[in-house]
């Protein structure tokens, strides 16, 4: 799994990895690789880690566990949000126009079969980098045009199953869904 992680700040990170190494073997982690560009700034520490569930670990699918994983990062430590956790996916995002996003992140160094774009300013949701379009979960990233104007009742109602949707966006909750 590459988990994409958003960090606020150093100690966040530093409690991160701990959780990290407990439940999944690090085969390789390293900071994302970006270029300055003027019409991205405010970034966070931007890290991803490759992990292999350790054996002992996940009690049901492994799966299961990875979202059991991101939602406790994402709701339990301060400053932490993992943004993309696929198998054979990363999700490179940020609040700041498309072609500066590219730019940042230096997508034309990448190679894909399939690529999800998004450019929109939120309606509903405040814009900030861990709330930006898409949000990736598993072998799923999710983006979408319009106003979902039910964001508290379905993230409520998954609540009632056990899960924690943070990042303040209907993309998240979504996938999740």
């Amino acid at each position: 799994y590459a988990f994409h992680l958003f960090y606020d700040n150093e100690n966040s990170k530093k409690i991160t990895e701990e959780i990290l190494s407990k439940s999944f073997e690090v085969e390789k982690d390293e900071e994302i690789p970006t270029k300055k560009t003027a019409g991205i700034n405010n970034e966070p520490i931007l890290w991803r880690y490759f992990l292999k569930a350790k054996e002992n670990s996940p009690n049901g699918s492994i799966d299961d566990f990875v979202v059991k994983s991101v939602m406790y990062i994402n709701s339990q430590i301060s400053g932490s949000y993992v943004v993309s956790s696929g198998k054979n996916m990363g999700v490179f995002k940020a609040a700041g126009f498309p072609e500066d996003v590219a730019e940042f992140y230096r997508l034309d160094k990448y190679r894909a079969y399939s690529w999800t774009a998004h450019g929109r300013f939120p309606t509903n949701s405040p814009g900030w980098w861990g709330g930006s379009h898409p949000f990736g979960l598993l072998d799923l990233t999710v983006v979408h045009n319009g106003e979902i104007s039910s964001y508290g009742t379905n993230k409520r109602y998954l609540e009632m199953f056990g899960y924690k949707c943070e990042l303040l966006t209907d993309t998240e909750v979504i996938t999740y869904l």
